[in-house]
């Protein structure tokens, strides 16, 4: 017999709870990305790696071939993008991806070819990077078990190995995080000029509320939001300094916010506003972030069941 649907209601609310932990969530993958870079060459830089090898989640044999940390694709598997392309999908203009790419060659991450540019192997294999990824690959788990928690994803098929197990698929959990993180800003930035303004916005509304306990937190959500007198207002400052962005370009970003009612002004900062927090666009967001939740943790539970099916005995040393 099917399952009754769930009132729509509790949908919403098991949208709102998902969409405010995915805004730590993304932040902090992010943040982890950017080993020490400013902002938008991290995010630049993310975003090559996932148009050089994004296919491989749709694609197995090679998803499963190059899952681990001592596996990474070799040159000729990656797939070059071009400047047009990632400024037109991070909505930023060219001229400033042409000029950031440019240093970031400049500086060896990327390699230039005929058709685009590409991260090369050697770069990804650097400790910096490995460590960045065994990073990101728990807290990708962590977020699970917060999701899980509360019951809003599917059960894994068996626990994850831990980050430093040589069998950890760190590099094939790291390409489907990579789908999700690029999906769910666009989502996101559909809404706003471009993924810098989307990265603003997250970051005022963590900044709100982080000193307010978790409990309390997703208490306040189930109800519809966290009322505006629990939150703090935030400092354009403060933001500048956490995502390592300029003062005025971050002024900029957060004057669009404001004059197009996603924040208001308050004395001493900024909050999210009330008619953005009670408007169809966040709830349609929430839910497009829900469902694409889902669908990571889906194709991580394949990625272990094909790892199950593939893996042969290890050496038992005797």
């Amino acid at each position: 017999m099917d399952e009754a649907p769930a009132p729509a209601a509790m949908i919403a609310a098991e949208a709102r709870i998902a969409g405010r932990l995915t805004v730590g969530f993304l932040l902090d993958i992010g943040d982890m990305g950017r080993m020490d870079a400013p902002m938008l060459d991290a995010l630049l830089f993310a975003a090559v790696i996932d148009a050089n090898v994004n296919r491989f989640n749709r694609d197995p044999a090679l998803q499963v071939a190059h899952a681990r940390l001592d596996s990474a694709p070799p040159n000729e598997l990656r797939r070059p993008v071009s400047i047009n392309a990632l400024a037109a999908s991070l909505r930023i203009p060219f001229e400033t991806v042409r000029r950031h790419i440019n240093q970031l060659i400049g500086r060896g991450l990327l390699v230039s070819a005929s058709n685009g540019v590409y991260v090369p192997t050697e770069v990804v294999a650097a400790p910096q990077f490995v460590a960045a990824m065994r990073d990101r690959y728990r807290r990708v788990f962590s977020f699970y078990d917060d999701l899980r928690a509360l019951d809003l994803v599917e059960p894994l098929p068996c626990e994850a190995l831990p980050a430093d197990h040589p069998d950890a698929p760190i590099r094939a959990v790291g390409r489907i995080l990579s789908d999700y993180f690029f999906r769910t800003l666009d989502t996101l930035h559909r809404q706003v000029p471009d993924v810098l303004t989307a990265i603003v916005l997250l970051n005022v509304i963590r900044t709100s509320s982080e000193h307010i306990p978790a409990a309390q937190e997703a208490q306040a959500i189930r109800a519809g939001w966290i009322p505006p007198a629990e939150r703090t207002p935030v400092r354009v400052a403060q933001v500048s300094r956490r995502l390592s962005i300029p003062y005025e370009t971050t002024r900029r970003h957060a004057g669009w916010l404001v004059d197009h009612g996603f924040l208001r002004r308050e004395a001493g900062g900024v909050l999210l506003s009330a008619d953005y927090v009670h408007a169809p666009t966040l709830f349609s967001i929430t839910a497009d972030n829900l469902v694409n939740a889902r669908r990571m943790f889906r194709q991580i539970a394949a990625l272990q069941s094909g790892l199950e099916l593939t893996r042969e005995p290890r050496a038992s040393g005797l």
